[in-house]
């Protein structure tokens, strides 16, 4: 009976550690989670970088600053000219703005860079 009491006693404390220890707010969680990127940022790490370029067009377009991403996504274009990824999202953004000529170029880009392994490029 004593050893089911323990036992019992520790699952509760490692319950009370897993949900209710952790007194941080939710900015400090996220600031944590972001840990790598913000020290990036602010040793300007990748100041030329074009996934960094992509993901801050990712972020203008998520947030409505449309006029923003087109330029984002010309430098990320400009420091590395072979990130599938970087095509993809300029072709979606050509493509919503109806320029299809110019998101046909993006996609089939996208599908070259990304070696055929991807299949939204084929989709879009």
């Amino acid at each position: 009976m004593l050893e089911l009491l323990a036992a019992l006693t520790f699952i509760g404390y490692l319950v009370y550690l897993r949900y209710y220890a952790d007194q941080r707010t939710d900015t400090q969680k996220e600031t944590d989670r972001l840990r790598e990127g913000i020290e990036d940022y602010e040793r300007a790490a990748y100041p030329m970088s074009s996934v960094a370029m992509l993901y801050l067009a990712r972020i203008q377009r998520a947030t409505g600053r449309f006029t923003e991403v087109r330029e984002s996504l010309k430098r990320a274009k400009s420091y590395d000219g072979s990130t599938a990824e970087v095509y993809f999202e300029s072709g979606q953004l050509y493509y919503e703005n109806s320029d299809y000529p110019a998101a046909f170029g993006d996609f089939d880009k996208a599908v070259h860079y990304s070696g055929g392994r991807e299949a939204d490029p084929f989709h879009w």
